[in-house]
């Protein structure tokens, strides 16, 4: 991992921006533990962001280190991050991120910036659509394969092969599901 700026969540080579969200929340709540003061200040004025904590001053804080969970500073990374809460912040990167494996530099996908460009592709060449944050793609099935979703291909004819705007919501959320389990599956422990 490199250096951020406060909240910022950063790739590393393992892309698993999730997993860093995690990693930043355990740095935070154990620099606020921290015996040295310094350290435990600045990491008790990131907790004044939790309503709970947002009439307290940072000495107050500190001294509520110990009974400090680890929910509380996954709280204050995905408020950083302009989540409200931690479920959201998983859910945001969960959905941005899950088509998005540490083998995707083995394929060659043609990406697009603009949606309708990219629709268009897909109509002239086939393929699959795909998203990434605010980008988008077309990929061939051994992308899929890679996904591990290969064996839905029932749910993407249903779509229309187009992730971002699925003709069937219903099978989308069926392929969203097991993309979210493979996504989580590849997270390192």
């Amino acid at each position: 991992m490199g250096f951020a700026a406060q909240g910022e969540i950063i790739m590393s080579n393992n892309r698993h921006r999730l997993y860093e969200g995690k990693v930043k929340a355990s740095l935070l709540l154990k620099n606020l533990r921290s015996g040295e003061h310094e350290i435990a200040l600045l990491s008790a004025k990131r907790f004044h962001i939790l309503p709970q904590f947002s009439t307290l001053n940072p000495s107050e804080i500190i001294s509520q280190g110990k009974a400090m969970r680890l929910k509380h500073a996954l709280a204050v990374i995905a408020l950083e991050n302009g989540e409200p809460d931690w479920t959201s912040f998983k859910r945001k990167i969960t959905e941005e991120d899950c088509l998005y494996p540490q083998t995707w530099s083995a394929h060659f996908n043609t990406w697009y910036v603009n949606y309708d460009e990219a629709k268009d592709h897909l109509g002239k060449t086939g393929g699959y659509l795909l998203s990434y944050r605010r980008h988008y793609f077309i990929c061939e099935v051994g992308y899929i394969q890679a996904l591990g979703l290969s064996q839905f291909e029932d749910e993407w004819e249903r779509i229309g092969y187009d992730w971002v705007h699925p003709a069937d919501k219903e099978a989308w959320k069926r392929l969203f599901h097991e993309a979210e389990k493979q996504y989580l599956a590849r997270m390192p422990k």
